[in-house]
């Protein structure tokens, strides 16, 4: 693809399956071996790798670019359980960066509906130690080590590196992440070799409830659910349009209910992009400047996007 001095526009994205797990599908990816692509327009037909690879700071932003490269940094899926699904361990950045020459994981869970009796797995009830854990691992017991939370509808998990979690049937999950897919299993058929490898990196500690963002406490109608280096996510609910511009990189916008528009002065008049509810729409950094309007009056939009980061990582600063 040739690089084209044209500004760019906010990029709706066509869903890719996830070739990890049937319960999971990708909105917005730029992992190498799943990438979601644009869906219309000039760019449309060209997938999230190709685009960060042509277009650069223009998609994510300066500071975005300085740490993460020409991956995409964030990762946008929804998972609708129809079982159990494996407890799995995130793996940070720094040891992401020594075992994997990859990027580390840090993950936000939010409840789009969950089912009667339906169940979210988080951290250890009590301290664990390392003997215990091990043994419950080899017997695929390590649910009976956990937090069982009943989630409602619109709450939210953080999920940072070293704590497992899982899910129960019956659930609709949008998960918000780094681009990386680094999430080993302590449990599950064939998990062996993954319990090994993560083992040494899981939290024994009991787990922390201030990483469980109750939907009541979440103002309305702008919340944070995240304000992380990794990520800012907000939740809104559209009840007017609302003005977002100068944040100096990218946003991402998922509809969870409702429809909602992207809307862009072009010249005397105005573009619009609509997205209905389980898409995601990529607004590049070239694009500082817009509305997301409600189409359906309070259509929920999860709204996410990178702080600048002052720290400097020799690792992520090389890809």
């Amino acid at each position: 693809m040739e690089n084209d001095n044209r500004k760019l526009y906010p990029l709706v994205m066509v869903p890719a399956e996830s070739k990890r797990a049937p319960e999971e599908v990708y909105t917005l990816a730029d992992l190498g071996v799943t990438d979601t692509m644009a869906a219309s327009g000039w760019l449309g037909g060209n997938g999230m790798g190709d685009l960060m690879e042509t277009y650069l700071d223009r998609i994510s932003g300066e500071n975005p670019f300085e740490f993460y490269g020409t991956q995409f940094p964030l990762t946008v899926k929804k998972i609708s359980t129809t079982q159990q699904t494996p407890v799995r361990v995130c793996v940070g950045d720094e040891e992401a960066a020594q075992r994997y020459d990859s990027f580390g994981k840090t993950a936000l869970w939010y409840i789009c509906s969950a089912k009667e009796g339906a169940t979210v797995y988080m951290g250890f009830r009590d301290d664990v130690s390392a003997a215990e854990l091990y043994q419950r691992c080899l017997m695929g017991d390590v649910l009976s080590l956990m937090n069982e939370i009943k989630p409602e509808k619109g709450d939210a998990f953080l999920i940072p590196p070293g704590v497992p979690y899982a899910a129960g049937e019956g659930l609709d999950i949008v998960e918000i992440s780094e681009a990386s897919e680094l999430a080993l299993r302590l449990s599950g058929e064939d998990s062996r070799q993954e319990m090994e490898e993560v083992f040494d990196l899981v939290g024994l500690t009991a787990w922390d409830p201030s990483l469980h963002i109750h939907a009541s406490e979440v103002p309305l109608p702008e919340g944070d659910l995240a304000a992380v280096p990794q990520m800012h996510v907000s939740r809104v609910v559209l009840s007017e349009a609302r003005h977002i511009f100068s944040r100096d990189c990218f946003s991402v916008l998922h509809c969870v209910t409702g429809k909602i528009s992207v809307q862009v002065k072009d010249g005397e008049g105005t573009q619009s992009y609509p997205l209905e509810a389980g898409k995601t729409v990529l607004v590049p950094a070239d694009v500082d400047d817009f509305y997301i309007v409600p189409v359906q009056k309070d259509s929920v939009v999860l709204d996410a996007w990178m702080d600048p980061r002052k720290e400097n990582d020799g690792y992520l600063s090389q890809q």
